[in-house]
């Protein structure tokens, strides 16, 4: 942590897929601020799967900043 604040929320939860089903979207709540920052990349990771398999645990989001653009001085 470093005491650097988090640009998202951490969650956790259970994801069902119906019979067939091969993808499901999820919500990540992206905090705001007014700070300029580089993009930043976070991951999702899938784990303990029921009656299934993963064949990939883990994917990759973007917060893309956009603080300082189209502010007039």
């Amino acid at each position: 942590s470093h005491g650097k604040r988090a640009d998202f929320e951490a969650a956790s939860g259970i994801i069902t897929f119906a019979p067939g089903e091969t993808e499901r979207f999820i919500t990540i709540v992206v905090i705001g601020d007014n700070k300029m920052e580089h993009h930043e990349f976070f991951t999702v990771e899938l784990s303990n799967p029921t009656g299934a398999t993963i064949d990939r645990d883990r994917g990759v989001g973007l917060i893309i900043d956009d603080d300082g653009r189209n502010k007039h001085h």
